[in-house]
């Protein structure tokens, strides 16, 4: 787990206002910050970076944090996550507990000035390119807007036109071969990937490009050469650029999601940009492979639901029967909707533009176990389940009472295990006891040794050491682990609070329960080892919270609330001790009127905190 010295050189080493200026606009007022709040529409600016540059506020809408939440917000990242992608960003190396550590990258920042400089190149490409180009532009309905905003360019069909940009401007043969967009021949030539195609960035961020896709044009290719060449193209991967960890187009939508908490997955780059010209600004797609594990946790910090946008036909039907094991226990709502034959989003938005949106909520649509249930059924060879002999009727349910034995959410495998006995024709109370009971396999360990440095580490931090804001969370977490865990990973504010102990405790916890396992029995080892190495207090406070998870006059969502505000507080308290000792620094007068408008705005903050704080201890629903 990272430890806490890296957490903390991170936040000392990293540039807030480098950050937020890269999307916001900032101007110096006094020896502050202001601009416009990325987390809220306004018009006038109220969005501001403390003196000290290290944390941000705004009177507008209360958003307030570090580098490591805006990071997380703006990015829909976890906690964990954050740090990393900050360490790397700015040289850190990541230590973990136990003296473990991960290396600072060392070509990172130049890939990304190289992929940038390599931009600039298409762009201008595509700005002088001839009327075919700017005709096979056109015929994919993208218009100049949309062009503009994804960043469109265009490779020629010559073998050296990139290369040669890149070396002019500095770039050594090493770096252009490792970036993957220049490639050496037999004879130890260098030549261009992509040659007489459409390119497609891929951001990351709104100012930093991971890698590169290119769509053919057919104009550009030979007949002879059209039937080999491939019609998309992707760069190799790198440091910078791994494609089952980015969603395409996430930069672009990611106001709307975190305003609709839903997102469209879609197949391709074009599509996403179709969908986006009439107004579906929260489309996504996988770069150029399947969806994996790692898309799935990205979303999980940003969604609450996805529609997935799947061909009718056969192929994509089945495409979202694999969905439905990879969706589970995200915590997302998800949806398949199925598009009519030959359609693909962007047809379907430049044909009905505005009304796309009202056009995909009347297409057919099913959840994905039921796309699982009808590809097992078919798989059988049967059309529906009343074709279903007793046998196969028999091997289907074993294996779906399997999947649904590994949801952690109780009341999400009592509503999937009720529809899919429904779907199958057969007694509820039979899949249950196949859900409740199902077959046992041997896997290895999922458990790891610990150095003595480790659980010298662990041992060292009792359970009695923590606060009681420290030992509500954790009892929360291990009471609650399968839904509260990931709510506490992504929470900035408490994250930001919590000891250490409990923070690295979380963090591996989290680990544990991300392993593939067939086994339930191999987690429980993986958790009893994680709990011996920290001490028996440890044990002893997981079997008091298991107890109490039994017990339904605990309300652990209202406990975490409860926790959640005191975070705050903390923090608010923190911050208000550093402008009043701004404020005995005798600033200018302009400076001493901001300090104490801010003041002002954090002490209404807490006292309402504060009052909802005594609202829940009378047993009232609070904030």
């Amino acid at each position: 787990m990272i430890s806490r010295l890296t957490i903390e050189e991170v936040k000392d080493r990293a540039n807030l206002i480098e950050i937020i200026g890269e999307t916001v606009q900032l101007r110096r007022v006094g020896g502050r910050f202001v601009g416009l709040c990325p987390f809220h529409s306004e018009d006038t600016p109220s969005f501001y970076i403390r003196e000290n540059g290290k944390q941000y506020h705004c009177f507008g809408c209360g958003a307030s944090g570090n580098v490591i939440s805006y990071i997380m917000e703006m990015r829909g990242l976890s906690f964990p996550d954050a740090v990393e992608e900050l360490a790397a960003r700015y040289g850190v190396e990541v230590k973990r507990e136990g003296g473990t550590s991960k290396p600072v990258s060392t070509h990172r920042d130049e890939l990304l000035r190289l992929n940038q400089s390599a931009f600039e190149y298409f762009r201008q490409q595509l700005e002088n390119s001839d009327e075919r180009i700017k005709s096979y532009v056109k015929s994919r309905s993208i218009t100049p807007t949309a062009s503009k905003e994804f960043g469109l360019g265009f490779c020629s069909p010559q073998w050296t036109g990139l290369t040669e940009h890149l070396r002019k401007h500095g770039y050594s043969q090493e770096l252009m071969l490792l970036s993957g967009l220049v490639r050496r021949s037999p004879r130890g030539d260098l030549f261009d990937l992509f040659r007489g195609r459409l390119i497609f960035p891929i951001w990351i961020e709104s100012k930093k490009i991971a890698g590169f896709g290119g769509r053919v044009i057919p104009a550009l290719v030979d007949p002879a050469a059209q039937r080999t060449a491939p019609k998309y193209l992707n760069s190799p991967e790198t440091e910078v650029y791994q494609k089952s960890k980015i969603l395409y187009g996430l930069p672009q939508a990611l106001e709307s999601i975190r305003r609709t908490k839903t997102l469209y997955l879609v197949e391709g780059y074009v599509d996403v940009i179709g969908l986006w010209q009439v107004g579906l600004h929260n489309a996504v797609a996988p770069c150029g492979t399947a969806v994996s594990e790692a898309h799935i946790r990205r979303m999980q910090h940003l969604v609450e639901r996805v529609r997935v946008l799947f061909d009718g036909d056969i192929a994509g039907r089945s495409a979202a029967a694999r969905c439905f094991q990879l969706f589970l226990n995200s915590g997302i709502d998800v949806s398949a909707i199925f598009l009519p034959e030959d359609e693909d989003p962007d047809t379907i938005a430049a044909k009905h533009g505005d009304g796309t949106e009202a056009y995909l909520s009347e297409l057919p649509s099913a959840s994905l176990l039921d796309c699982w249930v009808d590809g097992a059924i078919q798989q059988c060879g049967a059309r529906e389940v009343a074709e279903l002999g007793a046998a196969a009727k028999g091997r289907i349910a074993a294996e779906l009472a399997s999947i649904l034995g590994q949801i952690k959410n109780a009341v999400e495998q009592s509503e999937l295990t009720e529809h899919a006995a429904f779907r199958l024709s057969i007694e509820e109370s039979v899949l249950r006891q196949m859900v409740a009971a199902p077959g046992k396999t041997t896997t290895a360990t999922l458990t790891t040794p610990r150095s003595n440095e480790q659980q010298e580490t662990s041992q060292n931090s009792t359970i009695a050491a923590l606060s009681p804001f420290d030992r509500e969370v954790l009892s929360a977490v291990m009471a609650k682990k399968e839904t509260l865990l990931a709510a506490v990973l992504k929470d900035a504010e408490l994250c930001e609070v919590l000891h250490p102990a409990p923070l690295q405790f979380m963090q591996e916890l989290s680990s544990i329960m991300e392993m593939e396992a067939q086994d339930e029995a191999q987690r429980k080892e993986a958790i009893k080892a994680l709990l011996k190495a920290r001490g028996e207090d440890w044990f002893t406070h997981w079997r008091k919270s298991y107890q109490m998870a039994s017990d339904p006059s605990i309300d652990f969502e209202l406990l975490l609330k409860g926790c959640r505000l005191h975070a705050r507080k903390t923090l608010l308290k923190q911050a208000l001790i550093e402008i009043d000792q701004r404020l005995r620094d005798a600033p200018l007068p302009q400076e001493r009127d901001e300090l104490l408008r801010e003041q002002m705005a954090l002490r209404r903050q807490l006292e309402g905190y504060q009052r909802a704080s005594a609202t829940q201890l009378n047993g009232q629903e609070g904030l």
